[in-house]
């Protein structure tokens, strides 16, 4: 280190120099992984490919039969809550949960995703309903699962089946 000063004392320049024997080093680069993007979905992937090969085996490609596990309440919702370009109907959906007693006004409804939050959540608490009473209800008409179950929809007796606990 250099240091000049001026006659009255105040410092003037500082001059700093590295050492005559520092080795010069070459800039650490680590391989750092790449690092993807966090995925937009709460819905893990194995399930989706679940789906969407059960849709396959139905012989179904649109986006709402690759959506859903493909049991019987969710071939019914679809087909009551989706038009045929496979776009959900809110508003259906909403009053197809009201007719069967279901509550979904404390479910968020502000955050990125929160329609399919709600698609999501009311279909598993609707499963719970429908399950127990048997019964699924929309605005105009109600479908008894035990009657067709033991008339041969064996779709809805494994959904009776599984549910009905």
């Amino acid at each position: 280190m250099v240091r000049k000063t001026h006659k009255g004392g105040n410092v003037l320049e500082i001059v700093h120099s590295a050492p005559a024997t520092a080795p010069e080093q070459a800039p650490v680069v680590l391989d750092a992984p790449v690092v993807a993007p966090a995925p937009k979905t709460v819905v893990k992937t194995a399930y989706k490919h679940r789906y969407q090969d059960k849709a396959k085996a139905r012989g179904l490609t649109d986006k709402a039969s690759r959506r859903g596990n493909g049991d019987w309440l969710q071939r019914e919702l679809q087909a009551e809550t989706c038009d045929k370009q496979g776009r959900f109907d809110l508003g259906r959906f909403e009053a197809i949960l009201d007719a069967n007693g279901v509550d979904y006004s404390r479910w968020n409804r502000t955050s990125h995703g929160w329609v399919g939050r709600v698609r999501m959540s009311g279909s598993l608490v609707l499963r719970g309903v429908v399950g127990k009473s048997g019964l699924f209800r929309t605005p105009e008409h109600t479908v008894d699962l035990n009657k067709i179950a033991t008339e041969g929809d064996a779709e809805a007796a494994a959904f009776l089946a599984k549910w009905a606990n």
